[in-house]
């Protein structure tokens, strides 16, 4: 088992599941079962890796070592914020080491590190009388209509910026069809949309997947993720097979 480290600067004992919160890196940890907060283990070291006191959190079952060693490890700092990100880099933290408890099902991605991510697919395809629909994916609140019906409502909070990347890419890849421009490349690089897709089943963010080598500037792996997200490899399944189906009916037919 491996996983990450996080540093925090200025502090001398252990911290509370408020201040981890309070620092930006909510996301990073599972939340306890009792949902006060982060589940993390803490421990202060004198000289972390900006050269000062502080302490070094870790998800406490997948990291053995919990503290600041500097010639075994890498570290960097999580832009916008006074939290590190590190690891052991000898022992780098696999798929299996970030997942969450509970992610979505989706499609196996090969990113940059060689190793195979969960993309959760967002919608689904699936052959209608001959015809492929997308069904949505993303689990929802349950809401009423004016009748007292149950009626699906919005997405659930972890959700939304999943959501919010599918709609958004789906409309980019209209405007590209339409118009023949190269939106989707700057899409790629600039928005968020690929990385709150992998938060969804892992406890990662920006920096994490550049310490981890996830993705390369203007490689493949951006909208890998993104056509996994909106299951463009379910539609092409459907459409190979609805293909096959075809020219096997007219290889079968005789002609009068």
């Amino acid at each position: 088992m491996a996983g990450l480290l996080y540093y925090l600067p200025g502090k001398t004992r252990a911290i509370s599941p408020k201040e981890v919160v309070a620092a930006g890196l909510d996301y990073a940890f599972e939340r306890r079962r009792d949902t006060t907060g982060p589940r993390f283990t803490a421990t202060p070291v004198r000289n972390g890796p900006d050269g000062k006191e502080g302490v070094v959190l870790a998800d406490s079952p997948s990291v053995p070592r919990i503290g600041y060693f500097q010639d075994e490890q890498t570290w960097r700092q999580i832009p916008g914020t006074e939290a590190w990100v590190g690891m052991f880099a000898n022992d780098r933290p696999k798929p299996d080491d970030l997942a969450r408890r509970e992610p979505l099902p989706g499609h196996p991605v090969v990113l940059g590190d060689g190793q195979t991510w969960i993309v959760p697919a967002a919608r689904n395809a699936s052959a209608v009388d001959g015809q492929v629909l997308f069904l949505e994916a993303i689990p929802r609140a349950l809401d009423l209509d004016d009748d007292g019906k149950w009626i699906p409502g919005e997405p659930l909070e972890r959700y939304r910026p999943l959501w919010e990347a599918v709609t958004k890419y789906l409309a980019v890849l209209t405007e590209v069809v339409a118009d023949e421009t190269d939106e989707a490349f700057r899409f790629e690089i600039d928005d968020q949309g690929p990385i709150d897709a992998l938060a969804v089943n892992y406890r990662l963010g920006r920096a994490e997947c550049v310490l981890l080598g996830l993705l390369t500037w203007g490689g493949p792996y951006f909208r890998l993720i993104l056509e996994a997200v909106i299951d463009l490899p379910g539609f092409e399944a459907i459409k190979k097979k609805q293909d096959l189906d075809t020219e096997s009916s007219e290889l079968g037919r005789v002609d009068e």
